[in-house]
């Protein structure tokens, strides 16, 4: 066994993963975190007794590692399905991202005030889908996923203008990915859209 050390910076979750597989290897790191505490975006606060997410609150289907390590370290998972609130035109509207004829009927108002339904919104829309479909392999956060073989330098935002995606079907495509990055806009086009084709063919389960 190699004497040497190992630092790692950062006690995120990829951090914290990183420390306690090397642990189970018989290596033990020094881990450095300039925040008061670890565990990076996976945190929650108590308001007024109510609990918040103020980070990290899902995974996506497809997090084989991460679903993994909490079943190693005995932290409960609850399956569960999205469902999206926006406001919109002065009002909420509400929709899941099933895949269903049943669905997509039910929720028609909702699809006509998120954009989905204008023409505009249909051609482009279309064009976002089709190659999300045609690319599923991809779309996936999986340890062995091929996600990196369809990134480039095109970032998300600018794969929208250039799909030509109407400015209120962008508030809605950005809204789930606006939760976890702030702004996704300069994010490479490839994760982004993994995280929405995560949402959408996996019929928003998480």
């Amino acid at each position: 066994m190699s004497s040497e050390r190992v630092v790692i910076v950062g006690g995120g979750f990829a951090g914290l993963s990183a420390a306690y597989t090397l642990m189970k290897r018989g290596v033990t790191p020094l881990l450095l975190e300039a925040g008061d505490r670890a565990g990076g975006r996976g945190k929650g606060e108590t308001v007024d007794g109510f609990s918040l997410d103020m980070g990290a609150f899902v995974f996506t289907s497809t997090y084989d590692t991460a679903f993994r390590i909490c079943e190693e370290l005995g932290l409960p998972l609850v399956p569960s399905q999205m469902k999206f609130g926006h406001y919109r035109n002065g009002r909420w509207v509400t929709t899941t991202p099933e895949q269903s004829a049943w669905n997509m009927v039910r929720h028609l108002r909702t699809g006509i005030t998120m954009g989905f339904l204008s023409p505009s919104g249909l051609r482009a829309g279309s064009r976002v889908m089709r190659q999300m479909y045609r690319e599923e392999p991809y779309m996936s956060f999986a340890s062995d996923s091929p996600l990196a073989e369809i990134d480039d330098d095109e970032s998300f935002g600018d794969y929208l203008k250039r799909l030509r995606v109407p400015e209120n079907l962008q508030v809605t495509l950005k809204g789930p990915l606006d939760m976890i990055l702030g702004d996704p806009e300069p994010a490479g086009q490839a994760l982004m859209r993994a995280y929405i084709g995560e949402t959408m063919l996996n019929d928003g389960r998480v």
